[in-house]
């Protein structure tokens, strides 16, 4: 073999090698003491841009988890104020009943009363405006969604999450109308009127032989007439005071006197007009007493109904607003305002919100919904087993059921509003105008007042929903507007009050001695306490079926991503354990082999003795 020592090749091989075995086992040290697969970019470049992802959306999963935590409590610090908020509402409302009770409540106490509602409210406010968590208030409007209108016909109601903070202008096509139904006697006549009887001359002397005087027509004993005997000797106001003692008579309403020597017979009872009382004489000795003829019947005139004006039939008006039903039996005698009031007292225990009057202009009866809309929103209907003359004529055919809120004969067909927000065709129900789905406006509620149609100024809105970021990447966030809870912010969507100009809890008034300020107040309250009870549900839906859903869904997203990123960066003990003794072996193996080829090339040294 040759012999060279200028280069060593074998132990250049062996060096090259050993060096080689002393990186990868270098490299094996630095993954068992380290853990990890990929410790600097050359070792995997590729698997160390997935890892990185990996790693930051593994950290990005758990601040997101925090920031969920966070808004938890945030949201329930919102909730356990309403809580409080909720209690007052109540307590209001008891005031509110107590007030109602204007039998024995006299002014003092209903001052009183509003006196104790008025620092509630102020309470109630106090908690609106200084609920925060951190510096952030929460319950003042600051979180959720305000607006400022520019046309007093027009109320900001509410918005959502949706709504877009803008400026929109609002126009009416359509203007709310409460539907009404107005007493209709037919073709025939029109309004309520009472039979007043004046006889034709004046009665003189007495009675010679002895006669009878018939009273006739629809108001006497039902239409089936009431004949008086008129004895021997009988004078005209012996006449008198033999018609008013009788029992068919005074059962029939009728009262007779004497009016400027003339006989006078009055109804009480309601007639359909025209002549629905007559007066006869039976011969001409009677005529004579009486003033009244004997050859023809003389007819009654009408004259207008009014308040103490009676029913001429007994009726049962029936009720419903499609879930509770209530009859209310008027008995023939019974005045208008009675007739009235027993309405209005049966539908307001029913829970039906149908208001009776009686018009002494047009002497009518009228039936109005409380609630503005279309039959398709209000379903308030009645009926009668009466109908024409001498009942409520009300209903234009007996035993048929109407809806109050349709066109019916003499009434008005109720309608909601109609029109646009920002341009954008929106949503009517009653006087509530909501923007649709789809549209910068969606969500955006306003009540409108106005009887006219046409432009309705501008609603300027300012969204500041709470924003939570809930996810690892831009753009995973949720949204929770939570609207004040002040007492003019409160109340707001209640319907059907009667003496409030502004519809909201701070404008409740107690003190008036009618009542009527009371039963608006109960019907802001109970809208109000809804209110309430709808934010609480929304923010505790919020906190369930969001932010917590979210922790455990981050939870198990964060386990996976992070065995992904683990299969990726991790060392594998057991294969590194293996390159580390394969290394090991190699090292030492190397290094033998390189003192070997160094012996090797010393062999020259022979060659010189």
């Amino acid at each position: 073999m040759g012999l060279r020592i200028n280069q060593n090749l074998s132990a250049q091989t062996a060096l090259s090698y050993v060096r080689s075995n002393d990186s990868g086992l270098n490299k094996a040290i630095e993954r068992l003491s380290s853990g990890l697969r990929i410790v600097r970019g050359a070792d995997d470049p590729a698997g160390l841009i997935i890892s990185e992802k990996y790693r930051a959306q593994v950290e990005g999963l758990g601040q997101a988890m925090n920031n969920a935590k966070d808004g938890v409590n945030m949201v329930q610090t919102a909730e356990g104020s309403l809580d409080e908020v909720s209690s007052i509402l109540r307590n209001v409302r008891n005031l509110a009943l107590h007030a109602a009770n204007t039998g024995p409540n006299d002014t003092e106490a209903l001052k009183a009363d509003q006196q104790q509602i008025k620092a509630a409210l102020q309470t109630l406010d106090r908690i609106a405006g200084t609920t925060q968590f951190g510096s952030k208030k929460v319950l003042d409007g600051s979180s959720g969604t305000q607006a400022t209108v520019t046309n007093a016909n027009v109320q900001f109601v509410s918005g959502t999450e949706a709504t877009k903070s803008n400026t929109y202008a609002v126009n009416i096509t359509t203007a709310a109308v409460r539907g009404k139904v107005t007493s209709n006697d037919g073709a025939a006549t029109a309004g309520r009127t009472v039979a007043d009887f004046t006889g034709s001359a004046s009665g003189s002397g007495t009675s010679a032989a002895g006669g009878s005087i018939t009273i006739g027509g629809a108001l006497a004993n039902g239409g089936a007439g009431i004949t008086v005997n008129i004895a021997t000797g009988d004078d005209l106001a012996a006449a008198v005071t033999k018609i008013n003692a009788d029992a068919n008579v005074k059962a029939s309403g009728l009262t007779a006197s004497v009016s400027s020597g003339k006989l006078k017979i009055t109804s009480d009872r309601l007639s359909g007009g025209g002549s629905d009382l007559t007066v006869k004489t039976d011969s001409a000795d009677t005529k004579g007493v009486i003033g009244v003829d004997n050859a023809a019947a003389e007819q009654a005139t009408t004259a207008a109904a009014n308040g103490a004006s009676k029913l001429q039939k007994d009726e049962l008006l029936t009720f419903s607003n499609g879930t509770n039903t209530v009859n209310v039996a008027l008995t023939a005698g019974s005045t208008l305002s009675a007739a009235v009031s027993a309405i209005n007292n049966a539908n307001k225990t029913a829970g039906i919100k149908v208001t009776a009057s009686y018009n002494s202009t047009n002497n009518t009866f009228e039936l109005t919904n409380d609630e503005y809309g279309s039959s398709t929103s209000v379903n308030n209907t009645f009926s009668s087993n009466q109908s024409g003359a001498g009942s409520t004529g009300l209903a234009a055919a007996a035993g048929t059921s109407y809806n109050i809120a349709a066109a019916n004969a003499g009434g008005t067909a109720g309608a909601d509003v109609a029109g646009t927000i920002g341009g954008a065709a929106a949503t009517g129900k009653g006087q509530f105008l909501t923007g649709n789905a789809g549209t910068d406006a969606e969500g955006l509620q306003l009540r409108v007042t106005a009887t006219s149609t046409g432009a309705m100024g501008t609603t300027t809105v300012a969204n500041n929903s709470l924003k939570f970021q809930i996810g690892a990447f831009t753009e995973q966030t949720v949204n929770l507007s939570i609207d004040s809870v002040s007492s003019a912010r409160l109340g707001t969507a209640a319907t059907g009050t009667k003496s409030m100009t502004q519809v909201n809890l701070a404008s409740i008034d107690v003190s008036d001695v009618s009542g009527d300020g009371a039963q608006d107040a109960l019907k802001v309250i109970d809208s109000a306490i809804s209110q309430v009870s709808t934010l609480r549900a929304k923010i505790g839906s919020f906190q369930k079926d969001v932010l917590e859903s979210t922790q455990r869904n981050l939870s198990v997203a964060q386990q996976n991503i992070r065995n992904s990123e683990s299969n990726i960066r991790d060392a594998d003990f057991a294969e590194e354990m293996l390159n580390f003794s394969r290394g090991q072996i190699l090292s030492q193996t190397g290094f033998s082999m390189l003192t070997q080829a160094n012996q090797s090339a010393q062999q020259v040294l022979k060659l010189f003795g």
